[in-house]
């Protein structure tokens, strides 16, 4: 098979020869025709090269323009997020004094609570009658009297002694 394509190729071959010799091609002609075959192959593959930047620019322009988008977003993003981040530093210092306010105000509240109670008087066994409140208090009902401030009841408590 092998003795068989080299056949093919010299009968090939020698057609070629027979044709380039019944052509008789000068040297000038063949210089010339080889010349317009490169400037048309160099039109053509200008022509296609300048399509094809021509098309790199313009999706170089577009992914241009999205950075440029991009960049704007994030220094929005960056200039938003300063701006939170000082508010939550100004919350958490209100937020710090507001806790410590509430503590002493807590305190406070706690301390004149206890003072109230120790001020207030608490009779057991007296039995509720205007007989007796008109003794501990002034007729106008006023209980600013020393020793009789701020009555409470307290229930009927142990029996008094007998007198």
């Amino acid at each position: 098979m092998a003795s068989g394509t080299r056949l093919a190729k010299e009968i090939e071959t020698a057609k070629d020869d027979s044709f380039a010799m019944a052509n008789q091609i000068s040297m000038p002609a063949l210089t010339s025709l080889l010349e317009e075959h490169r400037q048309s192959i160099s039109a053509a593959l200008s022509a296609e090269l300048r399509s094809a930047f021509a098309s790199l620019e313009a999706k170089l322009d577009t992914v241009q323009a999205t950075v440029t988008d991009f960049g704007e977003r994030i220094e929005s993003l960056e200039s938003n997020a300063n701006l939170i981040e000082e508010r939550i530093q100004a919350l958490e210092a209100s937020c710090s004094t507001l806790s410590e306010a509430c503590a002493k105000l807590k305190n406070k509240n706690i301390d004149l609570e206890g003072r109230s109670r120790r001020n207030n008087i608490r009779i057991v066994g007296l039995p509720e009658s205007p007989t007796y409140v008109l003794l501990l208090g002034r007729p106008d009902g006023d209980t600013r009297r020393p020793g009789a401030t701020n009555p409470t009841r307290a229930g009927p408590g142990p029996p008094l002694p007998s007198c």
